[in-house]
């Protein structure tokens, strides 16, 4: 079967257009496309700006993580769901339960919040899982 000229510069659209929504979907991709996440000594990770410029942290907690601002402040912690093994609850730097991150069935995380119910898509970093999402991720576009 042969494509029609009109149909492969279709499809060719298509895959740029999702491409382009893939990659600007919400902050959090970006920051990491444009930034970096690299594996620290304690077990978790350093996030990075494209200056080269550490803007942060997270440490593994055994059932979870907690992130760091560049200056060392907690700015929120990931718990591991008893419930669940594939979801984890998001606390804020006084402990306040701001909402959960759960696998997707596509693969990558949701972040929902709990007061105003608003669901975020995110991606997990490709080499990095949950450990190299920044609460930057949290704050995409709503989805659903």
């Amino acid at each position: 079967m042969r494509l029609s000229k009109s149909s492969f510069i279709l499809i060719a659209a298509i895959i740029i257009f999702c491409f382009i929504l893939s990659s600007k979907a919400f902050s959090g991709t970006i920051y990491q496309r444009t930034g970096g996440v690299r594996k620290n000594s304690s077990g978790g990770y350093d996030f990075y700006n494209s200056s080269g410029q550490r803007k942060g942290s997270s440490a593994s907690t055994g059932r979870g993580y907690t992130f760091y601002d560049s200056k060392g402040n907690k700015v929120g912690t990931l718990k591991k769901s008893t419930k669940s093994r594939r979801a984890y609850t998001y606390y804020d730097a006084e402990g306040i339960r701001r909402g959960y991150l759960k696998k997707s069935v596509t693969g990558g995380y949701y972040y929902q919040d709990v007061q105003s119910g608003k669901i975020v898509d995110a991606l997990p970093q490709s080499s990095s899982g949950i450990g190299g999402l920044s609460p930057d991720v949290f704050q995409g576009q709503q989805s659903k």
